[in-house]
């Protein structure tokens, strides 16, 4: 027997009711995924779509993927002032560091300024020196001696060679520095090795005494000892090296 709808019109027996859109499960994924979640998860739930488990897990992921979203954005929120608050300091910071800070010519003096300034001349002896022996005719020695660090030599000598023989190799130098090591075991030459004082360095500055009275000096020597020593540059073998050395 044939029924009647709502609308008076006849459905047949056994016609298949039409689902509405909002019930079919393309439209619930869609809504869950793509245009609201809440209403997607609510959809789910009441018309029982997909077994009670996965109902559970896709709730389960989406909730934690919701308070993981509001959480980052409260974050982001708070850091954001901040953030600007930290620059705006940094900022003033600046400004009234640099107000601080006084030309050269204001400067204190004081003995490690003294100092550093006496090594910078010396090195720029030592360059106008080499600049005059490269443009000028060979002369004798005039018997001057320049103070070099350890430290300075060896990088010299590290970065380019041949540009440091310019600079120091036939020169008078002396130099004070802290004892590596010493070889001091036969009776014909005896040797201190300064390494750097401020890192670990794979070389050292070779320091030769031939003379008797040096080598007896040398042999009192002990590791660590700080010792000033003058010798003439030799160049460069495995290490920049000093000889005819004498301690001072």
């Amino acid at each position: 027997m044939d029924t009647q709808n709502t609308n008076n019109q006849i459905t047949p027996p056994g016609a298949p009711e039409k689902t509405p859109f909002y019930q079919t499960t393309w439209f619930i994924l869609l809504t869950t995924f793509c245009l609201c979640l809440p209403v997607g998860l609510f959809l789910m739930w009441k018309y029982k779509k997909f077994h009670v488990g996965v109902r559970i897990a896709l709730t389960a992921f989406f909730s934690l993927y919701t308070i993981v979203w509001i959480v980052a954005a409260v974050l982001l929120a708070v850091q954001a002032p901040t953030s600007k608050a930290s620059s705006s300091a940094y900022s003033k910071y600046n400004m009234e560091t640099t107000a601080e800070i006084p030309f050269e010519s204001e400067k204190e003096t004081t003995p490690e300024t003294f100092e550093y300034k006496a090594e910078e001349t010396t090195r720029a002896v030592l360059e106008e020196t080499t600049t005059a022996a490269a443009t000028s005719e060979p002369t004798s020695s005039t018997g001057t001696v320049y103070d070099v660090s350890a430290n300075d030599m060896i990088d010299d000598y590290s970065t380019d060679s041949d540009k440091a023989d310019l600079l120091y190799k036939g020169k008078t130098l002396r130099m004070t520095a802290t004892v590596y090591n010493l070889e001091n075991d036969r009776s014909d030459i005896a040797v201190i090795n300064f390494s750097r004082t401020d890192r670990f360095s794979a070389y050292f500055v070779r320091c030769e005494f031939t003379d008797p009275a040096e080598i007896a000096k040398v042999k009192n020597l002990q590791k660590d000892d700080t010792v000033t020593v003058v010798g003439v540059s030799d160049g460069y073998f495995v290490d920049p090296i000093l000889i005819d050395c004498k301690i001072q």
